[in-house]
């Protein structure tokens, strides 16, 4: 085509927080006693990402090219309608960089609420704050999105769904939005002292784990696997 996308010098669907997704995911094989797994692992923190895992391997991802794709995050944009950049250039007199700058810095849970930290965001929410209790919720729905989608792709064979981060492994409020109606989730056992915890209120069927990130750990092992 004229943007030469079908002689291979498009830009490549990178994805981001492979390290994290592939640590916890293993985390979570061994914790459920299994070789390998189907999982939706939610690495939710400044930066977001959703990875739709097949038998260990992430066959997709809810970044593109850049980490500015999928989720809303603290400051970035996530998913959009291309023709906003296009109003916002051409009728409202933006400049490209401009527009970069809004869709990288000042969109997320910051352009929504006016912080990009989402323990203030949950804070607002629970005192009744308008804006904040809006980003939270969108946060939230948009996460809960990516479950359904990704959890039809592994055709309903989901073994566990995975929050980390941040925001996903300090969240109950964000658990129970996500999966609430899908995937019932209960506290009374949780502990942020444990590397991994079933947070899943019903006894058999797909668990939610709340599992600890540690991506410092899982590049030491990738460069001595390699010396």
């Amino acid at each position: 085509g004229e943007l030469g996308f079908d002689s291979g010098e498009g830009g490549p669907r990178n994805g981001f927080h492979g390290t994290s997704h592939k640590y916890v995911v293993e985390q979570a094989a061994a914790f459920l006693g299994k070789e390998k797994i189907n999982a939706v692992s939610l690495h939710l923190g400044n930066g977001c990402s959703v990875a739709c895992v097949q038998d260990n391997i992430s066959i997709d991802t809810s970044m593109g090219y850049t980490p500015l794709a999928g989720l809303p995050m603290g400051t970035r944009s996530g998913d959009i309608d291309p023709s906003i950049i296009l109003k916002l250039v051409q009728e409202e007199g933006y400049t490209i960089d401009q527009v970069d700058d809004i869709l990288h810095n000042k969109s997320g849970l910051y352009g929504i609420s006016g912080s990009s930290d989402s323990r203030t965001v949950e804070q607002g929410l629970a005192a009744g704050d308008a804006a904040c209790s809006l980003a939270f919720r969108i946060f939230a729905y948009q996460v809960r999105k990516y479950l359904g989608a990704y959890t039809a792709v592994l055709n309903n064979k989901v073994d566990c769904v995975i929050f980390t981060g941040g925001i996903g492994e300090n969240s109950p409020v964000l658990q129970e939005m996500v999966c609430g109606g899908i995937l019932p989730v209960r506290h009374d056992n949780y502990s942020r002292s444990r590397d991994v915890c079933d947070v899943t209120a019903d006894e058999q069927g797909t668990r939610v784990l709340v599992v600890r990130t540690n991506e410092e750990l899982a590049i030491a092992k990738e460069c001595l696997r390699f010396c």
